[in-house]
C-alpha cells in the first residue's frame, strides 16, 4: 500500500501533531506542522537515522501513519506511485548529501574556468531565455534537507554577482543536476560542460525542452 499524506495541512489532527518514527517507535510532537518537521529532523540527525530528500513528505507520511485508522481515512490521501502526479511540494526530491556534493563540484568548476581565463557568463538575453524554460519546468524544485546548501548556495550565487533576470523569483534548483537555476542560467558552455562531466551528468538525463540538454549535446 502506498504511503499517505495530509489532505489539508491546516486541519489539526485529533491528538495533535504526532509523528511516529518507524525505526524506533518514538513519537515526535510538534505544536504545528513546521514545528513537527523540525523536531523530526533534529531527532533523526541526533539518532543517525536517514532523512528523505523531501523531509516534509517524510513527516506527513509519519503523521498519517500515527493517526487512528478512521481519522487517517478522513484526513489523509495516498501518494501516487507516479511521483510527477503528486503535489509539487511532496515529490521525492533528491537528497541533500548528493546535492551538496554537486554544488561543491559546480563551484570548483566555475573557479577553474575563471582561473583558465574562460568566458564565464552568457548575455542577459540568453540567461532570460533559459530562465523562462526553467521557470516552467517540472524539475524546477527546492532542494530539501540540505544543511550545507545554504552557505554553498550563497557562494555559488556570488559567482554571478548582481546579474539577475525577471524570472529569478520563480527559480529553484534543478532536480536533475541539483544546481541552483538562477545562478547556472548565466554560465557558458565552457563552464557548464566540464562541471557536468565532473558530476557525471550527461545531456540525455535532462528533459527534451531543457536548455542544458541542448548545451551539453
Amino acid at each position: 500500500m502506498n504511503p499517505r499524506y495530509l489532505r489539508n495541512p491546516q486541519d489539526v489532527p485529533r491528538n495533535g501533531w504526532l509523528a511516529r518514527q518507524p525505526e524506533t517507535g518514538t513519537v515526535i510532537k510538534g505544536l504545528n506542522l513546521p514545528a513537527a518537521i523540525e523536531a523530526v529532523r533534529k531527532y533523526r540527525v541526533a539518532n543517525k537515522l536517514p532523512l528523505d530528500g523531501n523531509l516534509r513528505r517524510q513527516v506527513e507520511i509519519q503523521i498519517c501513519d500515527t493517526m487512528p485508522e478512521d481519522e487517517a481515512c478522513r484526513k489523509c490521501r495516498f501518494l501516487d506511485p507516479e511521483d510527477e502526479k503528486n503535489p509539487r511540494h511532496l515529490r521525492a526530491w533528491k537528497s541533500g548529501r548528493e546535492c551538496l556534493w554537486n554544488f561543491a563540484l559546480a563551484i570548483k568548476g566555475v573557479l577553474a574556468a575563471a582561473a583558465a581565463g574562460s568566458s564565464l557568463h552568457v548575455t542577459k538575453e540568453e540567461a532570460t531565455r533559459r530562465a523562462g524554460i526553467c521557470a516552467q519546468c517540472k524539475w524546477n524544485l527546492p532542494i530539501s534537507n540540505c544543511w550545507g546548501c545554504g552557505e554553498l548556495g550563497s557562494a555559488y550565487r556570488e559567482l554571478v554577482g548582481s546579474l539577475s533576470t525577471a524570472k529569478d523569483p520563480m527559480l529553484e534548483s534543478c532536480d536533475v543536476c541539483c544546481c541552483q537555476n538562477r545562478t547556472q542560467i548565466w554560465f557558458t558552455k565552457e563552464v557548464l560542460g566540464p562541471v557536468a562531466e565532473s558530476q557525471k551528468i550527461s545531456a540525455d538525463q535532462f528533459p527534451d525542452w531543457c536548455w542544458k540538454k541542448e548545451l551539453l549535446q
